[in-house]
């Protein structure tokens, strides 16, 4: 059922406004699925990941500082489980619904793995040196076998209340 009537809403009737702030760029979707592909990629073992640990690994990309934490922590100097305390994203959430629409992911028995037209992208963004360049860095040091879901529901089972 159409709610509008023919001519109700014309195309000079829309306006665009710019507003005084804009949005921070760890906040715009394309940057998101570009963190979405990288994430997979370096730390996918088989080339895929639950959302959980994507939303696990995307909230440490957030700062250099939480990289270092993560990383340092991975290597033995802390235990991950002791102290870090981190969160949801409604914005990957958001971004990972694009990257499904969009074909740069598809979901296979509940978890992420980069499309072709994906990997396309991502060979753009792995081959250009001055691209999250601290974000690769870190999911290099990752790797593929260090976080898992194992690991990550542990940790939260410890840190439930």
């Amino acid at each position: 059922m159409n709610i509008f009537k023919e001519n109700d809403i014309s195309i000079n009737q829309v306006k665009f406004s710019k507003k005084p702030i804009s949005i921070p760029a760890s906040y715009r979707p394309v940057y998101k699925i570009t963190l979405i592909l990288i994430i997979i990629y370096y730390t996918g073992r088989g080339g895929k990941c639950s959302l959980l640990k994507l939303h696990f690994i995307s909230y440490f990309l957030k700062d250099a500082i939480l990289m270092d934490e993560l990383v340092n922590s991975l290597e033995g100097e802390e235990n991950l489980f002791t102290y870090f305390s981190w969160s949801i994203e409604p914005s990957l959430i958001r971004a990972l619904r694009l990257a499904l629409a969009d074909d740069f992911i598809v979901e296979k028995e509940g978890n992420y793995v980069i499309s072709d037209k994906g990997n396309i992208f991502l060979k753009k963004v792995l081959t250009n040196i001055d691209i999250l360049i601290l974000e690769k860095d870190t999911l290099k040091k990752i790797g593929k076998t260090k976080i898992n879901d194992f690991k990550i529901e542990k940790y939260i089972k410890e840190r439930s209340y």
